[in-house]
């Protein structure tokens, strides 16, 4: 059976732990052996020969020679490696952008443009079309020498978002694609028999910011044919990742709660969502107190991201305002 090592960690906004489940998932599907960790100390391994591909889902760079030369060293003898969008960043060294064929410049806003299959030949490719998809692109400088699988039109200019590459002994795969936001995979759904409910979580502490989405999925509901049974609705889920476990479990048992009353009866019970949706909106004296007090907290523990990402600077631009033509 084929070993396959996945490797977590970054920026949080990729959701690493959770795509690298996913990846686990179906690479278990496909008869590999799977391992799944967050601790770079695993490159200093000496069973990383051991493995048939290196699976990295890792955003922003690491400067450690240490783990680089070990990680370089194992694909030059010819172990693969297998990384998409973020991980072309994983390292920020000058040769593990050599090994990946590419440099990253920045990226787009997310936009709808279409992937173009360049080699419909090759055994990763030649069962893909060419297809829409709604994200960033990514500015990209890349190797001439990259066999190119799919590109994309970037600044009027057909760039590669999609190649193979060997290193040494090695075989190396990158795509920057990601990102398939929620409304557009919905969207996508077949009609189909049966009921069907949703539950709705995001960062704004007041639910009443997400009622609006009500109103798209019961009409979403109806045109897949499936009786509709509610949408519970979750505010307040900013920074979940980076709360305490304790502070996780307390915000999602609530909706653990309602989800196994939905699987007992077959209903959403309206106490359950009414309860979860809480606060709807802020009272007066609630916002004058979270505008004294929570709102300065709240901004520095954001800030404090945004500066481990180098991105307090920009925290102000404006990507999606319109321009005006003189």
């Amino acid at each position: 059976m084929k070993k396959a090592l996945i490797i977590w960690g970054g920026w949080d906004g990729h959701q690493p732990e959770v795509v690298a489940n996913h990846l686990s998932s179906l690479l278990i599907q496909s008869q590999f052996e799977t391992t799944v960790t967050s601790h770079l100390g695993v490159l200093l391994n000496d069973d990383l020969k051991d493995y048939d591909v290196i699976v990295p889902v890792w955003s922003c760079g690491i400067s450690s020679d240490i783990y680089l030369d070990c990680l370089l060293d194992v694909i030059k003898q010819g172990v693969g490696l297998a990384t998409f969008h973020g991980g072309i960043n994983w390292f920020d060294q000058p040769e593990y952008h050599k090994m990946i064929g590419a440099v990253y410049l920045d990226d787009t806003p997310p936009e709808k443009y279409k992937v173009i299959i360049r080699d419909n030949q090759h055994f990763i490719s030649n069962q893909v079309q060419d297809f829409d998809t709604v994200s960033e692109k990514y500015r990209l400088v890349v190797d001439d020498q990259v066999h190119k699988l799919a590109y994309a039109q970037v600044d009027g200019k057909h760039s590669p978002i999609c190649w193979v590459k060997s290193y040494g002994h090695g075989r190396v795969f990158y795509s920057a694609l990601a990102h398939t936001p929620v409304k557009q995979f919905m969207e996508m759904l077949p009609a189909s028999k049966g009921t069907i409910s949703f539950f709705v979580q995001s960062g704004f502490p007041e639910s009443s910011q997400s009622h609006y989405l009500k109103a798209h999925v019961e009409q979403l509901s109806k045109r897949l044919g499936r009786v509709y049974l509610g949408t519970a609705i979750k505010g307040g889920m900013e920074g979940l990742q980076s709360r305490p476990p304790q502070g996780q479990i307390g915000m999602l048992n609530p909706i653990v709660a309602l989800i196994e009353q939905l699987i007992e009866t077959g209903t959403l019970n309206e106490v359950l969502v009414q309860k979860l949706s809480m606060p709807i909106r802020f009272n007066k004296p609630t916002v004058i107190a979270f505008n004294l007090f929570a709102y300065k907290l709240l901004n520095a523990f954001w800030n404090s991201f945004l500066k481990s990402n180098q991105a307090f600077d920009k925290r102000f631009d404006q990507p999606y305002k319109a321009t005006r033509k003189s």
